[in-house]
């Protein structure tokens, strides 16, 4: 990252996180490169977008590829703007290190973390947004909407077998599938939301095999 979601595999495989894992380095081609940091949420969706671009080069990945995950990113940006949200350096270097060292086929898992966050706490007021709100970690905004924006309630994530929202991040474990927190999905076919594990990929709310270019990582809430 909430919204409507036909969204292709591309843009999902980072977005649980938007997402320990070691610090992302600039190479000059020379030894002892330094480490990099990231100042604020504009330079992270710019080298984010800069290293999805050549990943996608690098794949030999049709243009509409990168086109449709720059359009996402761009929108995200903005509701991320607008919404007030904050960066947390440390995730948005262990998802641009994830996209950088991301091959053309599934490798590793997503960091599990928020590159974006809020600071409302349980039980204060809050917002959902399209894709993001506005609740600090291991909180979700709970609104019993059906569209967004909407507003609610700061809430702590669901365990398996709670009740919960179908938007990311309700469960603290698994993902929401009908109102309950359920074991993440695992055979082709499966109902998801986000994920799937053993190397599928949730694509308009089933699980299935990855194909190239749909398994390369983009990014979320």
């Amino acid at each position: 990252m909430r919204a409507s979601t036909s969204l292709p595999p591309v843009f999902l495989l980072l977005l649980p996180a938007l997402l320990g894992c070691s610090p992302l380095v600039e190479t000059d081609g020379s030894a002892g490169a330094e480490e990099s940091e990231i100042q604020d949420a504009p330079e992270f969706f710019e080298r984010d977008d800069d290293i999805y671009r050549d990943l996608t080069d690098r794949c030999g990945c049709s243009t509409d590829v990168y086109a449709d995950y720059t359009a996402r990113l761009g929108f995200l940006r903005g509701e991320s703007e607008s919404m007030g949200m904050q960066l947390d350096a440390g995730c948005a270097l262990a998802v641009l290190e994830q996209l950088e060292s991301q091959g053309c086929e599934i490798e590793g898992s997503v960091p599990d973390c928020r590159v974006l966050v809020g600071d409302r706490q349980a039980g204060e007021s809050c917002t959902q947004g399209v894709w993001l709100d506005d609740c600090g970690p291991s909180l979700f905004c709970l609104t019993g909407a059906s569209s967004f924006p909407a507003e609610g309630t700061c809430a702590p994530r669901a365990s398996l077998g709670d009740v919960c929202e179908s938007l990311p991040h309700s469960c603290a474990e698994g993902t929401c599938i009908d109102g309950v927190c359920e074991p993440e999905a695992t055979a082709p076919g499966d109902p998801c939301w986000l994920d799937c594990s053993g190397g599928l990929i949730c694509a308009d709310g089933v699980c299935r095999e990855p194909d190239k270019c749909d398994v390369i990582p983009g990014v979320h809430p």
